[in-house]
């Protein structure tokens, strides 16, 4: 049901060591509670399966992330709104989508946060529909030389996700697609500048970079603070 795909370890990284996996899963017919050492904490055994696998499929990636940074793999408790509880000085990031999933990690003091994030391509309708929500047209503008427009729009919701798990640690409440803004853009990259008050609580200055990877239907994202 869950299967690793790559595993690999960024020793050039500028923060220091940054473990990646990714992984495809198959949502089973019926309920799974584990998956090797891996085990659905309580409050998910009532879930759904393709909540359950999710979960597992995560967890397993992150703890193959800790051992290529080293250290031993240890069970992520669930946080708030159901984030990962990373160990002692790591930080780290889940994301999954339609069968696939991707783990980043490293160490503190190199990264602050991180966040990674990764995206299906959407319909033209839901790209049109939802692209208000998202970002603006000055916006949707940077992106349109590199990017068609569903996939400009996955690209843009998907890197304001990476910079919101990043941030997360640091301000610990909901943000609004809008208090982030994307001033560049080029087909492997994005910089955002974040409200003046979303600065301040998360202790950042200057602009926030995220990494893009696209493939014909999806895209992964990577923030690094």
């Amino acid at each position: 049901m869950i299967r690793l795909c790559e595993m690999r370890l960024d020793i050039g990284a500028p923060g220091g060591p940054l473990a990646f996996v990714t992984g495809a899963y198959r949502v089973p017919d019926g309920a799974v509670f584990a998956h090797g050492d891996i085990a659905l904490p309580e409050a998910l055994r009532r879930a759904v399966p393709k909540r359950q696998i999710e979960f597992l499929a995560g967890r397993t990636c992150a703890a193959r992330a800790l051992g290529l940074l080293g250290l031993a793999p240890a069970p992520l408790p669930v946080g708030k709104r159901g984030a990962p509880l990373w160990p002692g000085d790591v930080v780290g990031s889940i994301s999954h989508s339609q069968g696939m999933v991707v783990c980043m990690a490293g160490l503190r003091p190199g990264y602050l946060g991180l966040g990674i994030d990764i995206e299906h391509v959407v319909s033209s309708d839901d790209a049109t529909a939802l692209a208000p929500d998202i970002g603006t047209e000055r916006e949707f503008a940077l992106l349109a030389p590199f990017h068609e427009r569903r996939m400009a729009f996955t690209v843009l919701f998907s890197a304001k996700e990476a910079v919101y798990k990043a941030i997360h640690s640091r301000v610990r409440r909901v943000v609004e697609f809008n208090e982030v803004t994307c001033t560049e853009a080029s087909a492997t990259a994005l910089s955002f500048r974040l409200r003046p008050e979303l600065t301040e609580e998360a202790g950042l200055f200057g602009e926030v970079g995220v990494l893009v990877k696209t493939s014909e239907d999806h895209c992964v994202t990577q923030c690094r603070l």
